[in-house]
């Protein structure tokens, strides 16, 4: 079973990610712990977890469309501050 205080971290994985640590012995994230030997498991049960949550909710991560400038999920969303080249939501990428 997964330790309560390990946090793990999904990422795009093909740029950043996964992330893993043990907050109760790393609390300001400074080891990443993914794919160690020793914490493989755990890794295994937490993937298990989100995968199955992610399934469950329909959450867009993996199959939504992205914006090919940055990889961010296009979900209609605009930015609050404008140096984040907010964009109109009339506007098509």
């Amino acid at each position: 079973m997964a330790k309560p205080n390990m946090l793990f971290i999904f990422g795009d994985q093909h740029r950043y990610g996964p992330w893993l640590f043990d907050r109760g012995n790393d609390p300001l994230e400074m080891s990443n712990l993914a794919g160690e030997p020793e914490h493989r498991e755990t890794q295994r049960q937490l993937e298990k977890m989100l995968a199955r949550w992610m399934a469950e909710t329909g959450d867009p991560f993996e199959t939504g469309k992205r914006d090919p400038s940055n990889n961010m999920l296009q979900l209609g969303q605009e930015f609050a501050n404008e140096r984040w080249n907010r964009v109109p939501p009339t506007m098509k990428w």
